[in-house]
C-alpha cells in the first residue's frame, strides 16, 4: 500500500515527471513502523528539497528495490520523457555496473532484462555504452568507508546537475533522477542512509517495508527534516497466497507487479532480444513463480561479475553445459575461465601507472605501501581502472590517489610480468575510454572462483586463506557460502 498524494503535494508539472500513478494508492494505508534508532547521523539535514524531479527508493534486503526501480524507470520512460538519470548508490548489487562502483547512468531505452544482461561494458552494451559519471569503491557495503560513499554519491550529483543545466536549462522535469540505494537500514546503516538523503534532496521518498521487524524502519524524522519532501510507504509482498489477493484489489489497478529477483534471473540467456525497446508495453500483473527460492547475493555478484569479463549477456548463449540457478553458476568443465584465458589482454607498463591498494583493505591497512606485497594482492584480482590528475609522487612509484576515483570500468589482472614490468590486463571497456586511465586500484572485490582454473584443470590449485591474504594467484581470503548444501542435507 502507497500514500495516497493529494492535489498539493504534486503539482500538474509533477504528475507528468511522476507518470500519475506512479506511486498512487489508497488513502487509508497503514504506515506504521518501529521506531528508528537514536544515532547521531553522518551529516546535519538543513537544506530545502528544492528539487521536484528526484525519487529515492530505499528499503531493507530482498524488498523489491531493484524490481520497483526498473518497472519506474520504465513507466517514466513509457510517458513523455526521453531519458531518465540512474543514479546507483548500491554497490553490492547495483543495476547498471558491476560491483564496487557508484554510478550516473543516462537511460533511454526500457530495462527489460536482469541487471547483469543490461550493464555498461563498453561497446556491448544494450542500454548505455558508458555512465556519465563513475567512481571507483571497490568494496560490496557501505560500511567498509561511509565517508567516502557519500562523498562520491555527491559528486555524482554534481555531475546530474551539470547535465540538466547544460542540456534541459536547468529544468530537472525534464530528465528525472531515480535514485537506487542498498539494503543496510539498521544501526549504522541508518545513518549512512540519513546522510545520503541529506545530500540527495529528494523530492519523493519510497521506502518499502518488509513482513518482518528486521526489513522495518522509521524514516519519519529524516524526511521531517527535509523541507518539502514526501515519503510514501509501500508494503512488499512475497509468494503467498495474500499477495495474489492484494494483485486484483481496485488500489493496485495500474501498477505493474513484477517477479522476484530469483524468477528473473532463472536462466542466464535473457528475455528475447527481437523485442521491440523503442516503446513499453502496457504494464501487465505477471504471477510469481510457486515456490521459487531466493538466489544468494554472492552468487548474483558471481553472475555479474562473469558476464562483465566476458563481454556481454550474449557469451552465454554459447556456453551449453553453464547453467545458472539458485546454487550459483555451474560450470563442470570450466567454459569459463577458459574463455578468460583464451582472451587477449591489455599489455600495461608498470611505469605508466601508478597502483594502490583501496582505503579499507587489508592489504592497505597491515602493510601500507609495501610494493611487492601490493602487486602480490594484484595479481589475479579486480581493479578499478581509473583516471586521476596530478598526484604527489612518493617512494616507489606509488602516489596518494585522492578520495573519490573517478573510474572508466573494471579490469581483471591476469597476470604481473615483473621482469618485463608489466600488467595484462583483461576488461571489456572500448579503448577510447581506455585512454584516460592512468591508475590501477585494488579493493575488496573478489574474483569469482568459476573464473578460475580448478581441481584436475588447474596446473596450479588456487586455495583460499582463513586468516588474510593468501599467497600465489587466485589467493583471497574466504568468504561463507552458506547457501551451499551439506553432504548429509543435499538429498533431503
Amino acid at each position: 500500500r502507497v500514500d495516497h498524494l493529494s492535489d498539493g503535494d504534486v503539482t500538474d508539472n509533477e504528475k507528468n515527471v511522476y507518470g500519475g500513478d506512479l506511486i498512487e494508492g489508497d488513502d487509508d494505508g497503514d504506515n506504521s513502523q518501529v521506531e528508528a534508532e537514536s544515532n547521531d547521523q553522518l551529516l546535519p539535514h538543513s537544506k530545502p528539497a528544492t528539487s521536484k524531479a528526484r525519487i529515492a527508493i530505499c528499503g531493507a534486503k530482498s524488498v523489491g528495490k531493484s524490481t520497483y526501480l526498473r518497472f519506474a524507470v520504465n513507466r517514466l520512460l513509457s510517458q513523455t520523457h526521453k531519458a531518465v538519470a540512474l543514479l546507483d548508490c548500491d554497490v553490492g548489487q547495483p543495476e547498471m555496473s558491476p560491483p564496487g562502483m557508484l554510478t550516473l547512468t543516462i537511460v533511454q531505452t526500457p530495462l527489460l532484462h536482469p541487471p547483469h544482461a543490461h550493464m555498461v561494458m563498453g561497446p556491448n552494451s544494450i542500454i548505455s555504452k558508458q555512465h556519465a559519471g563513475a567512481y571507483y569503491y571497490g568494496h560490496i557495503s557501505s560500511k567498509c568507508d561511509p565517508t567516502l560513499y557519500v562523498q562520491s554519491i555527491s559528486r555524482l550529483l554534481e555531475t546530474y546537475d551539470k547535465i540538466v543545466d547544460e542540456k534541459y536549462g536547468g529544468d530537472e522535469c525534464q530528465l528525472p533522477l531515480l535514485v537506487n540505494t542498498d539494503g543496510w537500514v539498521k544501526g549504522m546503516g541508518f545513518q549512512v542512509l540519513s546522510a545520503l538523503m541529506d545530500v540527495l534532496q529528494p523530492r519523493h521518498v519510497i521506502q518499502l517495508i518488509g513482513e518482518n521487524r528486521s526489513k522495518m524502519f522509521d524514516m519519519t524524522d529524516v524526511m521531517n527534516s527535509i523541507q518539502g519532501s514526501k515519503l510514501h510507504v509501500v508494503h512488499s509482498y512475497n509468494n503467498s497466497s495474500t499477495a495474489s489477493s492484494l494483485l486484483q484489489t481496485d488500489e493496485m489497478k495500474g501498477t505493474a507487479t513484477v517477479p522476484s529477483r530469483s524468477a528473473s534471473v532463472a536462466s542466464l540467456v535473457s528475455y528475447d532480444e527481437n523485442i521491440d525497446t523503442a516503446t513499453v508495453p502496457t504494464p501487465v500483473t505477471l504471477p510469481t513463480p510457486t515456490g521459487a527460492a531466493s538466489i544468494p547475493s554472492l552468487a548474483l555478484r558471481s553472475l555479474r561479475l562473469c558476464t562483465y569479463f566476458l563481454g556481454g549477456n550474449s557469451i552465454w548463449e554459447a556456453f551449453d553445459d553453464v547453467n545458472f540457478g539458485c546454487m550459483g553458476i555451474y560450470d563442470p568443465h570450466c567454459r569459463i575461465s577458459y574463455a578468460l584465458a583464451s582472451a587477449r589482454p591489455y599489455a600495461v607498463p608498470m611505469d605508466a601507472m601508478n597502483y594502490k591498494m583501496m582505503r579499507g583493505c587489508s592489504v592497505s591497512r597491515d602493510f601500507g605501501n609495501n610494493d611487492d606485497i601490493i602487486l602480490d594482492a594484484l595479481n589475479g584480482a579486480i581493479v578499478g581502472l581509473c583516471c586521476c590528475g596530478k598526484e604527489k609522487e612518493v617512494a616507489n612509484n606509488m602516489a596518494v590517489i585522492e578520495p573519490c576515483l573517478s573510474c572508466v570500468g573494471l579490469g581483471l589482472i591476469r597476470s604481473i610480468d615483473r621482469a618485463r614490468r608489466l600488467f595484462y590486463i583483461i576488461t571489456p571497456v572500448s579503448v577510447k575510454d581506455l585512454n584516460g586511465v592512468n591508475t590501477l586500484v585494488g579493493g575488496n572485490l573478489q574474483l569469482p572462483l568459476e573464473c578460475l582454473y580448478r581441481g584436475v584443470q588447474s596446473e596450479s590449485l588456487p586455495y583460499l586463506s582463513c586468516d588474510g591474504l593468501s599467497v600465489g594467484l587466485g589467493g583471497d581470503v574466504m568468504k561463507s557460502k552458506n547457501y551451499l548444501l551439506r553432504k548429509t542435507t543435499s538429498n533431503i
